[in-house]
């Protein structure tokens, strides 16, 4: 519309008075096109081939410039022609500038050891699958999983190979967790925290049977401080059914009792937090 009203003004202006409207019009308007209304270079392709397929069509139906005519639609011609690179520029800049965005909202979400969910995630979308799970009435079970003597570990094989753990037991978390509601998140140096829901009790105490029996069939040697010969951990849940009092907090809380009665017991178990 804006390059169909210039090339109205260009031709009236001839016809009325005889007047040879500047070409830099055409120009300042195609330019104003193209990068006001953000056309990308797709259609901004289109769009200059329009401009200057329409004032060729001027120039040759209207001897408006005179011997200029040719001059002036080189000129349009490579006014557009920078536009584009102009707008191909802009737009190429913009899709870096979107992926680099998208990798910095990731990096932001993820544990950069274990490539899973670190603590302020697994809190937003615990607080997210709480509220939908209380409009529909549906269970929610909270592990927290803790590795045994894992400073001894550290202690006695280094940090390297003390990351390397963790990194497995990451690994076998997501192996049984593997919904996407599922949120798996590393909850602080060898802590972590599963939230789970839509499941039965029985699945809860199957998955921490799971958890361990991982751990055993792996028979990565430990044995350092008052480890025994494998490494191991130690896990307590809460399973409850969610109502509209169901608190986000108390629930890791109960989870993490648990877990403080499983090491009460020697470790390499699991309780259930009992009311």
């Amino acid at each position: 519309m804006v390059t169909g009203i210039n090339y109205w003004l260009i031709v009236t202006c001839w016809e009325v008075g005889r007047f040879p409207f500047p070409y830099e019009g055409t120009v300042m308007y195609s330019l104003f096109t193209l990068f006001v209304f953000r056309q990308t270079f797709k259609y901004g392709i289109i769009f200059s081939s329009i401009v200057v397929t329409g004032f060729a069509l001027i120039v040759l139906i209207y001897p408006i410039y005179g011997v200029q005519n040719g001059i002036n639609l080189g000129f349009v011609f490579i006014g557009s022609l920078v536009g584009l690179m102009g707008v191909h520029q802009v737009e190429g800049a913009l899709k870096k500038l979107s992926t680099a965005n998208i990798t910095l909202e990731t990096l932001s979400q993820i544990d950069h050891l274990t490539q899973i969910y670190n603590r302020r995630t697994y809190e937003s979308r615990f607080t997210e699958q709480l509220f939908l799970n209380k409009r529909t009435g549906n269970s929610i079970c909270v592990f927290i999983i803790d590795l045994d003597y894992f400073k001894d570990y550290n202690d006695g094989f280094g940090h390297v190979q003390g990351d390397e753990v963790i990194k497995i037991q990451a690994k076998y978390l997501t192996q049984l967790f593997r919904r996407e509601a599922d949120i798996v998140a590393r909850y602080g140096g060898e802590e972590f925290v599963v939230v789970t829901s839509q499941v039965a009790h029985e699945q809860c105490i199957e998955f921490s049977n799971g958890i361990i029996n991982q751990w055993s069939s792996a028979k990565i040697k430990h044995g350092k401080g008052k480890a025994g010969p494998h490494v191991t951990c130690s896990i307590g849940f809460y399973f409850e059914e969610v109502t509209k009092d169901t608190n986000q907090t108390k629930m890791v809380t109960k989870a993490d009792k648990a877990l403080y009665q499983a090491k009460e017991k020697g470790r390499n178990c699991f309780v259930e937090y009992k009311s």
